[in-house]
């Protein structure tokens, strides 16, 4: 199947081998933003002169590494930029904001059979029963998880969830009392930051931290689902990978920053993407915790091609790739002699899930609720295409769809005022000419004003949708997180034409908005695969040692991992 459209970027997580290649773009770093570093005597009048004679602004400082986030005036683009900073001698160091991309004792836990990576009959394993037998962990071990975010009620994870206790304490209400009792500028962190919306609701849409966090420290022997290979330690969720599992440089920095003033002991890497940032590697190198770092699932060697930040050199990285039940390296997982640590299981790993529940929903059954309009508007329900029982929604319902159309089907007005983590979901089939005729999905606060959202189809992001699906019935997502809390949402499908060359356009069948729920019922687990989930193995191991002799610092507690693993010839060289 082929999509033209622009802008798009693959996924930051570390997606299932089995998922088929879509042609795409993936921009490097973000547009129109630098981090910069000024000669630390010059750093306030370099910044001021940039700020003045270049119209550059300031997005934020990250304190303990004296880096400018900045964002570029309209007119000047990345590459021209840097030409300025790199040339001037009072710039220390001047970088993109790259994008970076989601990678003997047995407990009760009656899923705990289905952990292979834990303990398997073929010895491919990190042998965690023979572990707990020394130590369970320690709820005084902290992991930041940097990844999509926590289901912070997760029925396995919810007893061991990191909180800010210098945030205050309100009756029955914690750490909310809308103040920032701690004086790190972020109101209310009682359960760590989501980086992404800026606020302190660290939940996770997209799946991928959940169930890295379930992997490190699920509560063991708890009697219900799995357990992780530290059954007590806290982790603290600390969000800066969007619904897509998308995040950037300057979002990664500042969670590593808060993760290192809170005192994590670990922190858990499952993503990686973009060049060399020396920036980032100073946040790494700054911290006092074991940094675990996915090694990326592109089956490349990371001496020859760096993947980071697995590939830095700091000397508080364990770089982790993902083997099989076989103890083979798994055919995605990168590799390299000098740049990849330590191998762990990373194929088929069971894990947690955040809950979701349906908002609302329809399959176009019933009489169409959704207004439509614009020029040449042919809207309507077919029974011609469905994806479940007899009906779809398409934008020509009588045959091609007409030349220089702009005609749009709003749904009726949500209400997500008691939701989060809001995500729109439906399935889409059909065909329009390739980057000419272009289906949109837009939302709107007040049905006047309306923004394109990003579509993530398999593992790619668009911003629009042309070409064909090759008769196929894909699944399609969008982020509507950023109105959560609103009473009055509106979510609608625009499609736009040239005059030439039409055909059948696009069939829409059940859409649904779902949102975070905080309901169990005991299915909240899945499978999945990648150095992602071989990384929270690696970082469930530090937190045990951590928690068995507790004056190790984070260099020793690399070295003891690194010097007692077992030597494999399927892994020789």
């Amino acid at each position: 199947m082929v999509f033209l459209i622009s802008g798009s970027v693959l996924l930051a997580s570390e997606p299932d081998a089995g998922m088929g290649t879509l042609e795409s773009q993936r921009p490097a770093y973000v547009p129109g933003e630098l981090l910069v570093k000024y000669r630390p005597s010059l750093s306030a009048a370099s910044a001021l002169y940039y700020q003045t004679h270049w119209s550059v602004s300031s997005v934020r400082t990250f304190k303990t590494i004296g880096v400018h986030h900045i964002k570029l005036p309209e007119d000047m683009t990345v590459e021209q930029a840097l030409e300025v900073y790199k040339s001037d001698p009072d710039v220390e160091y001047a970088e993109p904001n790259y994008y970076c991309y989601a990678t003997a004792t047995f407990p009760n836990d009656p899923l705990f059979g289905d952990l292979w990576g834990l303990n398997n009959d073929g010895n491919n394993d990190i042998d965690a029963p023979e572990a707990w037998d020394i130590t369970k962990g320690s709820p005084n071990v902290v992991v930041a998880v940097i990844d999509s975010g926590v289901d912070l009620d997760h029925e396995d994870i919810i007893d061991n969830i990191w909180k800010n206790t210098s945030e205050d304490w309100v009756a029955g209400n914690p750490g909310h009392n809308g103040l920032d009792d701690d004086g790190n500028a972020k109101i209310d962190d009682y359960y760590g930051w989501d980086f992404v919306d800026n606020d302190n609701i660290p939940i996770d849409p997209y799946g991928h931290g959940t169930h890295v966090a379930g992997t490190i420290a699920a509560v063991g022997n708890n009697s219900a689902g799995i357990t992780g290979v530290c059954w007590t330690a806290k982790i603290m969720a600390l969000r800066f990978l969007d619904a897509f599992g998308v995040g950037t440089t300057d979002k990664a920095i500042s969670a590593i920053e808060y993760a290192n003033d809170k005192g994590a002991h670990v922190i858990n890497n499952s993503w990686g993407g973009g060049g060399f940032s020396q920036a980032l590697k100073d946040a790494i190198d700054a911290s006092a915790a074991v940094v675990v770092c996915a090694a990326g699932n592109a089956g490349t060697n990371n001496d020859s091609a760096p993947f980071y930040p697995a590939s830095y050199t700091s000397a508080n990285i364990i770089a982790v790739a993902a083997t099989d039940q076989n103890d083979n390296r798994a055919s995605f997982s990168n590799y390299g002699a000098t740049s990849v640590d330590v191998a762990a299981p990373g194929t088929n790993i069971y894990s947690c899930k955040p809950a979701r529940q349906t908002v609302w929903s329809d399959d176009f059954e019933g009489a169409l609720t959704w207004s439509t309009g614009g020029t040449n508007d042919t809207w309507n329900t077919t029974s011609s295409l469905s994806y479940s029982s007899s009906y779809s929604l398409t934008d020509s319902p009588a045959g091609d769809y007409q030349d220089d159309t702009g005609s749009w089907a709003i749904a009726p007005v949500l209400n997500l005022s008691s939701y989060n983590g809001a995500r729109l979901e439906f399935k889409l089939r059909g065909i329009s000419e390739s980057s000419f005729d272009l289906l949109y999905v837009q939302s709107s606060p007040d049905g006047s004003s309306w923004t394109d959202q990003d579509i993530l189809i398999s593992s790619t992001v668009y911003d629009a949708i042309s070409g064909t699906s090759s008769g196929n019935w894909l699944s399609a997502f969008v982020d509507l997180g950023a109105y959560d809390g609103n009473s009055t949402v509106y979510i609608g499908f625009y499609f736009s034409s040239d005059s030439s060359i039409s055909y059948d356009g696009w069939y829409i069948d059940d859409v649904n908005v779902t949102a975070a729920s905080s309901t169990y019922n005991g299915t909240e687990y899945q499978y999945m695969q990648g150095t992602s989930m071989a990384a929270p193995h690696v970082s469930g191991l530090a937190a045990l040692i951590k928690a068995h002799n507790p004056s190790l610092t984070n260099t020793e507690i690399k070295a003891a991992i690194e010097n007692s693993v077992d030597p494999k010839a399927s892994l020789s060289g």
